[in-house]
């Protein structure tokens, strides 16, 4: 995985809004999954703002 948190720090309350809202299959497979998810999408929304705005 390719990761950069330190890029969107935002990304992580939404990583856990969203494996809270799964919480109730109680399945770490599908939190995980979440996570790499929002992730690739946190930092795909980061990348292209980043490079409207430098």
């Amino acid at each position: 995985m390719h990761a950069h948190a330190n890029k969107a720090p935002t990304n992580l309350a939404y990583n856990q809004q969203t494996t809270q809202s799964s919480s109730y299959l109680n399945d770490s497979h599908v939190a995980s999954s979440n996570a790499v998810d929002n992730t690739t999408n946190g930092n795909w929304a980061w990348d292209m703002s980043n490079s409207i705005t430098h």
